[in-house]
């Protein structure tokens, strides 16, 4: 009897061992990043993209800094160059794919351009939190015609062994993602809706 209690008595040790013990999952989270929210100017008034974009459909930062939300295509094309006439002939029932604007970089919420979309201009890095958009972003586009080939970054902040991870994007005259679904993360999976932050060249 005594040799029996010992025994019942170190299996439970060994399950609250277990149970303690930090799976790998748990050390490969996403640590929280101070958020400075971004400010933007939609429907002639101020709101915060990092608590609620209150409606809006896209929002832009155009090339020298301000951002401005819209809530449809018409209203957020008369901000940014339009599209070239060359452009317009091949394609003139639907632009560039999700009408991203030439010259931006295009994050989408959806799969094949479809749902919310950012668009940025200018090199640098954004914190995706600040824009009320991270771990969102589904797809991505850019077609270059005036200002060069820039390149760009996808990243992750996540802790682990693998530390941050990051993905290149293409500096090719066109970028085209329709599904982050497709491509490969780093220790497994993909980078659907993983993007937190997004640097240009």
């Amino acid at each position: 009897m005594r040799t029996r209690r010992i025994l019942v008595t170190l299996a439970a040790a060994a399950t609250t061992f277990t149970m303690a013990a930090p799976t790998a999952s748990a050390a490969d989270t996403t640590p929280e990043e101070p958020v400075t929210p971004v400010i933007a100017e939609y429907n002639g008034k101020q709101i915060n993209l990092a608590e609620d974009w209150e409606g809006a459909q896209i929002c832009t930062e155009l090339a020298g800094g301000n951002v401005r939300c819209y809530d449809d295509e018409a209203a957020a094309q008369e901000d940014v160059a339009p599209a070239p006439a060359a452009l317009k002939r091949a394609n003139p029932d639907k632009g560039l794919p999700g009408k991203c604007a030439p010259d931006y970089w295009c994050l989408f919420e959806h799969a094949n351009y479809k749902g919310r979309k950012l668009q940025f201009h200018d090199t640098g890095t954004r914190k995706l939190a600040n824009w009320g958009f991270r771990d969102k972003t589904s797809s991505i586009y850019r077609f270059a015609w005036r200002y060069g080939m820039k390149g760009a970054t996808m990243i992750d902040y996540r802790s682990g062994v693998l530390h941050d991870r990051t993905r290149r994007l293409g500096s090719t005259s066109e970028a085209a993602y329709p599904n982050l679904k497709n491509l490969a993360y780093p220790g497994g999976g993909n980078w659907n809706d993983k993007v937190d932050a997004f640097k240009i060249d």
